[in-house]
C-alpha cells in the first residue's frame, strides 16, 4: 500500500509511480498551439478535469509506460491509470500511478491572450518528498521542474504548484509532464492573472506614459526583472525593477536603468479609437553596448519585431528612437517593453498618430524578365573583370532595360580577379542568362540566373580570390528614400558549400558567408562610372559561421573603398526568421539616408522583418550613394554559386499594398 492510501491500490515502486493529479490552473498570456488530437478545444480560463486528456491515444493525447488502465475506471480501454477521487472539492476521478516521463495533452482554445497562473489540483504523501511535474505548451517548457510540498496524506488534496504563463490567443496544445512521483492528480485550472495600471486608470493614448509607471501586479505579471530587487532602491523600492534618477531635463523624473536581455515592463493603456499609431521610446545608450534592442508587445502578441537603437552618445543624452507603427483596437490594451539586447535607459513610451506623408511613393522600375528581355555580350573588359549590359522591354510592365535610377542605368558588374579574362572567356568564370523557371507562384515564368562556377582556385573556396558576379544600380544623385524588393532563390547545397571548406589561403571560417545585396557611397570618375573611394557601405548575408542553421546577417561599415580605417558602426544578427534555403523568397529593403536619428535601414524576408536599424546611416565624409548591388552573387565557399532572381522592383518609398505579396509590416 501506499503509505495510508484510503483506495488501497497496490504499487510496486521498482515498476510504478502512484502519482495522481486532481485539477491544474492555468493563469497565462501566451497562445496555446494546435493540437494533434481529434480534442474540442476547452475554452479557458476554466478548470479540466484531469482524466479529461486528450483523444488520440498513446504518444498523441497521452504517455504512459504501461499497456493498461491500472486503475480500471472511466477510459477503461485507454492505458491512462484513472482511479476513484476522494477529493470532495473536485472531480470523481483521479489520474494516479504516474510515472517519471509519462504525461497528459489537453488541447485548449485561448480567447485572449495574456498571463494564465497554472496549477493542479493534487494530493501528495510525506513518503515522496520530490514529486513534481512540469507544463509545456505546444512542446515548450513553460514552466520548468515543479517540486510540490506534502498536503498531509492521500486524501489532503490542495492547489498546488501555481505558475504565471502567457499565452497568445488561438488554439494550443497544453501538456502535464510527470518528472518525480508520486502525487495523484485530480484537475487543471487556468486563470487569468490581470495586472493592473499604475495609478488605478489605464493612461488614455495617444499620449506619454513614464517607464517607471509600469502596472501594478509584481513580478511576472506587471514586470519580469532578473534580479530581486531594485538594485537602486528609488521610486517603487519593494519592487524588483531597477529605478535611478534621470538626468533628461525633457523628460521624467525616473529611469528604468540596468535592463537585462528578457527583462520586461506591462502597462495597461485605453486606446479611444482605433488605428494606426506611432510608438517610440525615449531612451540613453552608450557606445559600449552598440547592440541595444527592444521589441514591442501588445496583448502578448509582438507588434514590432526587434528594434535597434542607435548611439546616443552616452547615458545622459537622451532622444526618441525607435519609432514603430502598430495597429491598435479601440479598449484597453496591455503594452509591453521587452528588452533583447541590453543594456539601454528608460524614461518614457511615447504612442502618437502618425503623420501622413504626401505624396505616396511612386514606382521607378518593375520587371519580372517577361518578353524579350537580351543580355548583351560582355564590354569594357580590363584583365580581371567586364561590365555587361540588359536591355528589352518587359512585356507584362512594360518597363525598359536598363533600368533608370537617379539618373543613369544599371549594369552587371562581373569579377574574376585575380584572373585574366576577356570577353570571350569570362564566360567560363562567371554567367548571367534569363531561364524559363517554375516561379515563386508555381507557374512556369522568367528569372534571372547568376552564376559563379569557379575563381582562381578551381572550384576551392575563394580565399583571397574577390570573385565577384554583381547587377549594380548606379545612381548619379540621390534621393532620400529607396525602396527594392526581388524575389530570390539561392542554390539548394548553399550549407553544404560553406561549411567543412579545406583548407587554403584566405579560408579559415572565412567561407561561411553569402552576401546577395550590398549598397556603397562614392563619387564618380572622370570617365563616367562609379568611384570606389566610398564611406560608408549596407550588406546583407547568410551566414553559417560554427556550423549548423543559416542565419541573417546584416552590417553598416565605412568598407567602401575610401581607404580609411574599418569602422563597425552597427551589425543585426537575426536566427529567428529562417533562411529559405533552395526556396523562393521575397526580400525587402528600404533606407531613409539621414546623419541625424530620424535614418533608417529596413529589411525583410517573406513578409517577416529581419532588420530594422534607426540611427545615422551617412559616412564620416556625407559621400552619396553611387552602388546598388540588387542583386549579387558573392560568397567566400566553395564553386559553384548560383541563384535566381525574379520580379525586381524599385519605389521611392514604402510601396502600397500590390499584387506582389508578402509586404513586411513597417
Amino acid at each position: 500500500m501506499l503509505d495510508g492510501d484510503p483506495h488501497g491500490e497496490t504499487i510496486v515502486r521498482t515498476t510504478r509511480k502512484a502519482w495522481r493529479l486532481d485539477a491544474l490552473v492555468i493563469v497565462t498570456s501566451a497562445v496555446l498551439s494546435s493540437s494533434i488530437s481529434a480534442a474540442t478545444p476547452k475554452a479557458i480560463p476554466a478548470t479540466i478535469e484531469a482524466e479529461a486528456f486528450d483523444t488520440g491515444g498513446e504518444g498523441v493525447g497521452y504517455h504512459d509506460t504501461t499497456a493498461q488502465n491500472l486503475g480500471g475506471l472511466y477510459r477503461t480501454s485507454e492505458a491512462v491509470d484513472v482511479i476513484a477521487s476522494t477529493d470532495t472539492l473536485g472531480g470523481q476521478y483521479d489520474v494516479a500511478y504516474f510515472e517519471a516521463g509519462e504525461w497528459l495533452a489537453y488541447t485548449v482554445g485561448v480567447a485572449s491572450g495574456g498571463v494564465y497562473a497554472v496549477e493542479v489540483r493534487a494530493t501528495t504523501s510525506p513518503s515522496f518528498a520530490n514529486s513534481g511535474y512540469h507544463i509545456e505548451v505546444d512542446g515548450n517548457n513553460v514552466t520548468g521542474s515543479i517540486v510540490l510540498p506534502s498536503t498531509g496524506g492521500w486524501s489532503s488534496y490542495q492547489w498546488l504548484g501555481k505558475r504565471n504563463v502567457t499565452l497568445t490567443t488561438g488554439t494550443h496544445v497544453l501538456r502535464v509532464v510527470s518528472e518525480h512521483a508520486y502525487f495523484a492528480f485530480n484537475s487543471l485550472r487556468l486563470t487569468t492573472v490581470v495586472s493592473t495600471p499604475y495609478g488605478g486608470v489605464a493612461p488614455a493614448l495617444p499620449g506619454t506614459i513614464h517607464a517607471s509607471d509600469y502596472d501594478l501586479g509584481g513580478e511576472g505579471v506587471a514586470y519580469h526583472d532578473t534580479t530581486a530587487q531594485n538594485i537602486n532602491g528609488l521610486y517603487r523600492p519593494a519592487e524588483a525593477v531597477d529605478i535611478s534618477t534621470s538626468y533628461d531635463a525633457a523628460g521624467a523624473l525616473y529611469d528604468v536603468t540596468s535592463f537585462e536581455a528578457g527583462e520586461w515592463l506591462a502597462y495597461t493603456v485605453q486606446i479611444a479609437t482605433a488605428g494606426s499609431y506611432d510608438l517610440d521610446v525615449r531612451a540613453s545608450t552608450s557606445p559600449s553596448f552598440p547592440n541595444s534592442t527592444y521589441h514591442v508587445e501588445i496583448d502578448g502578441t509582438n507588434a514590432t519585431g526587434p528594434v535597434a537603437l542607435p548611439n546616443t552618445g552616452g547615458w545622459g543624452v537622451y532622444q526618441w528612437l525607435g519609432r514603430k507603427t502598430v495597429s491598435l483596437s479601440a479598449g484597453v490594451h496591455v503594452l509591453r517593453i521587452v528588452s533583447d539586447v541590453a543594456y539601454f535607459k528608460l524614461t518614457s513610451i511615447r504612442v502618437s498618430t502618425p503623420v501622413q506623408t504626401e505624396p505616396s511613393a511612386h514606382q521607378l522600375f518593375n520587371s519580372g524578365f517577361e518578353g524579350v528581355i537580351t543580355l548583351v555580350p560582355p564590354v569594357d573588359c580590363w584583365g580581371t573583370g567586364c561590365w555587361q549590359d540588359i536591355t528589352g522591354l518587359d512585356s507584362l510592365t512594360q518597363f525598359s532595360w536598363p533600368i533608370s535610377v537617379g539618373g543613369r542605368g544599371g549594369k552587371f558588374l562581373m569579377l574574376t580577379d585575380p584572373v585574366a579574362t576577356t570577353a570571350a572567356t569570362i564566360g567560363n568564370y562567371v554567367l548571367n542568362r534569363v531561364d524559363t523557371v517554375s516561379g515563386h507562384r508555381g507557374d512556369q515564368t522568367r528569372a534571372l540566373y547568376q552564376l559563379i562556377s569557379q575563381n582562381a582556385n578551381g572550384t576551392a573556396p575563394m580565399g583571397t580570390s574577390p570573385e565577384q558576379n554583381e547587377f549594380q544600380l548606379l545612381p548619379l544623385t540621390e534621393s532620400g528614400d529607396l525602396y527594392i524588393s526581388y524575389w530570390i532563390k539561392l542554390q539548394p547545397d548553399l550549407v553544404a558549400k560553406m561549411n567543412n571548406l579545406p583548407a587554403g589561403p584566405g579560408v579559415g571560417g572565412g567561407g561561411t558567408w553569402r552576401a546577395f545585396f550590398a549598397l556603397k557611397t562614392g563619387g564618380q570618375t572622370s570617365w563616367g562610372d562609379p568611384a570606389d573611394n566610398g564611406d560608408y557601405r549596407v550588406e546583407v548575408y547568410v551566414m553559417t559561421y560554427g556550423g549548423g542553421q543559416p542565419y541573417w546577417t546584416v552590417l553598416g561599415d565605412n568598407n567602401a573603398g575610401g581607404g580609411a580605417p574599418l569602422v563597425n558602426n552597427w551589425s543585426v544578427e537575426n536566427r529567428t526568421v529562417p533562411v529559405p534555403v533552395g526556396q523562393w523568397f521575397k526580400f525587402e529593403i528600404f533606407w531613409h539616408r539621414s546623419s541625424g536619428a530620424d535614418g533608417r535601414v529596413f529589411m525583410a524576408v517573406n513578409g517577416q522583418m529581419i532588420a530594422d536599424r534607426s540611427g545615422a546611416n551617412m559616412g564620416a565624409w556625407n559621400m552619396p550613394i553611387n552602388r546598388i548591388m540588387a542583386p549579387m552573387v558573392y560568397s567566400g565557399s566553395t564553386m559553384p554559386i548560383y541563384q535566381w532572381v525574379d520580379d525586381l522592383e524599385v519605389w521611392d518609398g514604402f510601396p502600397p499594398a500590390g499584387n506582389n505579396p508578402p509586404y513586411a509590416a513597417h
